[in-house]
């Protein structure tokens, strides 16, 4: 009786723990579809010249677009770690193949 209740706590603390990162992996992907929103507008504004197309215009818009995409990779380096951290929860991953199109 003792093995099952500490067999069921484990279990629940590991489910709790996957809930948790998948949680910090939904905020992750919803930070980087943001910033990648972001960039896109900003990149659009530019092209349309909404943005001040002189020498610091254009200093302020590297800058800008720098500052994003290392935010953005800065962010998939983190998913990349808690994917990491779900797939030891998981003892086997589906993984898709060319059969499972037929």
């Amino acid at each position: 009786m003792k093995g099952e209740l500490k067999t069921s706590f484990e279990e629940q603390e590991k489910q709790t723990h996957i809930n948790a990162l998948t949680a910090i992996l939904t905020s992750k992907q919803q930070a980087i579809a943001q910033d990648r929103y972001l960039l896109s507008q900003i990149k659009s504004d530019y092209k349309e010249e909404l943005i001040n197309n002189n020498d610091n215009g254009k200093t302020v818009l590297i800058m800008h677009t720098q500052m994003i995409e290392y935010r953005i990779n800065k962010t998939a380096y983190e998913i990349s770690f808690y994917e990491g951290q779900i797939e030891g929860y998981v003892p086997c991953i589906y993984v898709r193949t060319e059969d499972d199109d037929e």
